[in-house]
């Protein structure tokens, strides 16, 4: 039971490792709006939209 968990520690702390080394530093290229009105008087409800503006990387 013991090596099994010294494995399981020493695996995990690799791996984090490697991604903290491998990971680039990633710039936002997107946007969201979100409009929404609520309205209630019986019976409430919503209405209201959105846009993802976004650009593609290559």
């Amino acid at each position: 039971m013991l090596r099994s968990t010294i494995k399981f520690m020493l695996i995990s702390f690799i791996l984090l490792i490697g991604t903290a080394l491998a990971g680039e530093k990633k710039v936002p290229s997107g946007t969201v709006e979100i409009n929404e009105t609520q309205f209630a008087l019986i019976i409430g409800g919503s209405v209201g939209g959105g846009t993802l503006r976004f650009k593609v990387l290559l």
